[in-house]
C-alpha cells in the first residue's frame, strides 16, 4: 500500500466555490446551490449569519430563506 502525505488539505469544495462565485458579484442574491429540505434552508441560514460555516465569515453574507428555498448573498469584508 503507498501512502500519499500531503502539506495542505485541499480548500476547494462546493461550498466554498460557492462563496467564492459570491464574493466575484457582491449584493447580487443567489439560489444555494444543492437541494435541500425548508427546515435545513432556516437551519443553514442561522449558521450563515453566525459564521459556523468556514467559507462563510461572520458579517460578510446574508441569508433568507424564502418559501423552503435558501437564497445568499455577499455584502463585503468586515472592517475591524
Amino acid at each position: 500500500m503507498a501512502i500519499r502525505f500531503v502539506t495542505e488539505l485541499p480548500v476547494s469544495s462546493p461550498i466554498a466555490d460557492f462563496a467564492a462565485a459570491l464574493r466575484e458579484r457582491p449584493g447580487v442574491w443567489a439560489q444555494w446551490p444543492t437541494p435541500i429540505s425548508a427546515l435545513s434552508a432556516k437551519t443553514y441560514t442561522s449558521k450563515i449569519h453566525r459564521g459556523v460555516i468556514p467559507a462563510f465569515r461572520r458579517g460578510e453574507f446574508q441569508a433568507r430563506s424564502a418559501a423552503g428555498v435558501l437564497y445568499v448573498r455577499y455584502i463585503g469584508e468586515v472592517r475591524s
